[in-house]
């Protein structure tokens, strides 16, 4: 999957990427044109739906796999990055409550909840916080239904 907007197989929904195979922490936001512009999403959906789903799936590694990741989002006029979501001042943002993901089987980490909202904001960035295992390589989408999809 390349980063952007790809459609499903069976046309029924869009996968957004956000982070494409990262193997080590990326830093927070900075400036007004990290991340994927949420104006270019809606125009390939063809609508700006109120929810989304968040994925966060290993495409790699080994042994004990974690990953941390908060998601954030960029409201131009305001010119400033705000964590999305609940949690602490530490924690704001942080998807799965605050807690870093854990391995779903063994060598594979799989994560989905729901992403309210997402096109409030004007671009959107996934921050990889802490990564462990061996080699192991996430990828972070979000999911969302083709407008007038059966």
């Amino acid at each position: 999957m390349t980063a952007g907007l790809q459609s499903s197989t069976n046309n029924t929904t869009f996968t957004i990427s956000l982070v494409e195979a990262a193997t080590a922490n990326n830093s927070p936001p900075s400036g007004a044109t990290a991340g994927i512009a949420t104006l270019t999403l809606a125009e390939g959906l063809g609508y700006r739906p109120a929810v989304a789903s968040l994925a966060v799936v290993s495409t790699a590694g080994s042994g004990t796999m974690t990953v941390t990741v908060r998601m954030w989002g960029y409201i131009t006029s305001l010119a400033k990055w705000i964590p999305i979501g609940p949690g602490g001042d530490t924690t704001k943002g942080t998807v799965n409550g605050g807690s870093a993901i854990g391995e779903t089987s063994a060598n594979a980490i799989t994560h989905v909840e729901e992403f309210r909202n997402p096109f409030h904001f004007d671009r959107l960035y996934a921050e990889i916080l802490a990564i462990g295992g061996t080699s192991t390589a996430i990828t972070v989408a979000l999911i969302a239904p083709r407008y007038g999809a059966p």
